[in-house]
């Protein structure tokens, strides 16, 4: 007869919080550094990221308390239905329900005249949070996403977003390692179009 294992319950902490962020912009800005010369500021590109991270957060969190509508179906139809989404059209409405609360920032940019991420930064982190949203729901398995669609109020963005504001929740078989993947591929990126578009932002 084998030994009973008990496996210990991941515990997220300020120390995981200050790697997986600390390794995502590091890496991130140092892989940019090496595809262009460096011409662009550090601080600025951070900020823009916790600025987009913090719009994403807030509006995802923001749309699960308000009621029922067309504007948010998509989220009412994933949180009370099967996790897997069978059919296209589902995921191309869910990519652009997603789309629309970035050209929103757009909107909300150009109404009040305060410009802080260039708007072919906010298309091109839209349709990759979008894309990124419709694959770790519908076709790669993802323990995170998973808590969010089976319950409510957890893991609304990046976990260091639902560390900062109490809303992350993991399970046995949490990694970090997808969300530091994508983010230091998507702070690259993001870091080498800052250096393309220049100073004209």
């Amino acid at each position: 007869m084998g030994d009973l294992v008990i496996e210990k319950e991941y515990e997220y902490t300020f120390e995981n919080f200050v790697k997986s962020f600390g390794l995502i912009i590091l890496t991130g800005h140092l892989l940019s550094v090496k595809l262009l010369p460096p011409d662009t500021q550090l601080m600025k590109t951070i900020l823009q990221v916790i600025f987009i991270n913090l719009w994403v957060y807030w509006i995802h969190r923001l749309c699960h308390i308000l009621p029922e509508s067309p504007y948010n179906y998509h989220i009412y139809s994933h949180h009370h239905k099967k996790l897997e989404l069978d059919r296209p059209l589902e995921l191309f409405y869910e990519f652009f329900a997603n789309m629309f609360w970035f050209i929103l920032l757009i909107v909300f940019q150009w109404i009040t005249g305060v410009y802080m991420v260039p708007n072919i930064l906010i298309i091109f982190i839209g349709a990759w949070y979008s894309s990124v949203h419709v694959l770790n729901l519908s076709m790669i398995p993802n323990i995170e996403h998973k808590v969010h669609h089976t319950e409510l109020n957890y893991n609304y963005g990046p976990s260091y977003m639902d560390f900062i504001f109490g809303t992350l929740k993991v399970e046995d078989g949490y990694s970090e390692d997808s969300q530091v993947i994508n983010g230091v591929v998507l702070f690259a990126i993001y870091d080498i179009f800052l250096r393309i578009l220049g100073k004209q932002y």
